[in-house]
Order: structure tokens, then C-alpha cells, then sequence
């Protein structure tokens, strides 16, 4: 994708951005979770374990059959009580900017409070690869986000299960490979253009 970043100010910079802009670094957490449509331990625990404050720029948690399972997923796929939960665990250092769920797989990014002005151009899509590459039950969520002057493209994926299934996963991982960065370029088309 081509993409014109706009100048980010240099003036009355936070210590967490004189920090990046120093160092030209990003400390990025990814979390990827398959709840197995059981409920998380509390908030507080997953905070101390996954998430600790003011370690991390960007926090990219994924998540498979959270809420609910995947069957459910397919009749009720909101995720707001799971999103809920993981703004109170993440706590109030961190803003999400942006959540995408694609039946029982979902992608959330947050970043710390002191950079949210550095973010723009926030997009998301999916690729289902579930029964004829149209359910959701197996696929990929996708959230592209440019901080500063440098995009980032976060993705969580859900594949086909077990030992005999590799031929499948790798099928899997060629269409969102494929597909991906097309539905996240026609995405920026329609903002812009």
C-alpha cells in the first residue's frame, strides 16, 4: 500500500513519545488467546500476567471462541462483554482503537494513552476460510494501523485443527496472505477516494 503520512508535530512531546522518537523503537505486545468458549480468569490476574502497565507501545490481542463457542459465535458474533473485560485489564494506560471479530476470532489493538495522537489510518477486514471460504468459523481479522511514518498490520488467525490437517492450514495461510492485503487496501481506497 501506498500511503502519504501526514508530519507528526514534534513539539510538546510526552516522555513516552520522546522516548520513541530517541530510540526510532516501538515495544509492540501480541497476545494470541483461544479461550476455548470458557470465561478468562479476572481481570486483574491477566493484567499482572499479560499485561503489564507502561511496558508496551501497542498491545495486539487476539483471541479464538471468547464469549462463546464457535457454533454460538455464528448466530451472536459481538464480542462486547469480552472487549469490556479486556479494557479493564489492560487498565487505563491503554485506548483501543480499533476491534474486529469474524465469528469466534477476534483481533483488538490498543496503544498507550501517550502516543493515540500518533495513530491514523486505522482499518480492518477479514478472509473467512471456514466451510466454502464463507464462514467465519476459520479465517483471519486483520487491523492495519500507521503510527507516526511506519504502518503496522496486525492479524489473527484461526485455522483448520490437528496433525492431519497441515495441507488445509497452509491452503489457509496462502488465501489470507493473498487476500489480506486487498481488502485492507480497498478499505483505505474508500476513506480516501
Amino acid at each position: 500500500l501506498t500511503e502519504t503520512p501526514v508530519a507528526v508535530p514534534a513539539t510538546e512531546c510526552n516522555d513516552t513519545e520522546k522516548w520513541i522518537r530517541r530510540n526510532q523503537k516501538i515495544a509492540i505486545r501480541t497476545v494470541t488467546w483461544n479461550l476455548a468458549a470458557k470465561p478468562p480468569p479476572p481481570a486483574s490476574e491477566t493484567r499482572s500476567t499479560l499485561f503489564p502497565q507502561n511496558k508496551y507501545h501497542v498491545i495486539a490481542v487476539g483471541t479464538e471462541e471468547c464469549e462463546r463457542s464457535i457454533a454460538a459465535s455464528a448466530v451472536n458474533p459481538t464480542k462486547k462483554v469480552w472487549e469490556s473485560y479486556l479494557v479493564e485489564a489492560l487498565g487505563d494506560q491503554y485506548i483501543p482503537i480499533k476491534s474486529h471479530a469474524l465469528q469466534a476470532i477476534h483481533l483488538m489493538l490498543f496503544v498507550h494513552k501517550d502516543i493515540k495522537h500518533l495513530c491514523y489510518e486505522v482499518h480492518s477486514a477479514v478472509i473467512p476460510t471456514g466451510i466454502a471460504n464463507t464462514l467465519g468459523n476459520k479465517g483471519a481479522v486483520a487491523i492495519s494501523v500507521v503510527i507516526g511514518y511506519t504502518k503496522f498490520v496486525f492479524v489473527n488467525a484461526h485455522l483448520a485443527a490437528h496433525q492431519n490437517a497441515v495441507k488445509a492450514r497452509n491452503n489457509e495461510c496462502l488465501k489470507i496472505d493473498a487476500e489480506m492485503p486487498g481488502q485492507l487496501s480497498r478499505k483505505f481506497k474508500r476513506l480516501t477516494g
